[in-house]
């Protein structure tokens, strides 16, 4: 269920939100033993990730999205201009509501979308845990 070489750091992590550590646990397990059980029929996903948009107001050289190796280097600019709609992220969240994700929002920047705010109080307002993968320049 966790890889030993995480053991440690789940510990912790657990001391400090038990809460959440239980929830987790549970997941875990269901997960488990759903593939164990239902012929490696898998549990319902513990985290789904959206990639609100592809602008990031950086270029580091390591990222492997716009760095020097980066996979949108390639991309034509009409599908760099696209971004998740705050209507189709609504939809998803009311599809998941009854198994209860965590949320991880990432793109490029997922702070350059418009409405990253609403997306984030969306999730909340749903019982959701939120993550986000930002590079933090856009933090006050």
């Amino acid at each position: 269920m966790i890889p030993r070489k995480n053991l440690l750091r789940a510990l912790r992590k657990s001391a400090s939100q038990p809460v959440y550590a239980g929830q987790n646990f549970i997941h875990r397990f269901k997960s488990t033993l759903s593939y164990h059980l239902y012929n490696g029929k898998s549990y319902w996903p513990e985290t789904i990730s959206l990639f609100l948009t592809y602008k990031c107001n950086l270029r580091c050289l390591m990222c492997g999205q716009w760095g020097q190796n980066g996979a949108f280097n390639e991309f034509d600019n009409a599908l760099l201009k696209q971004r998740l709609a705050l209507d189709d992220i609504q939809a998803i969240i009311d599809d998941v509501k009854f198994f209860k994700p965590n949320i991880t929002l990432f793109g490029g920047e997922p702070m350059l979308h418009p409405d990253w705010i609403q997306i984030v109080e969306s999730v909340k307002r749903a019982g959701f845990r939120c993550n986000i993968v930002t590079n933090g320049t856009l933090l006050q």
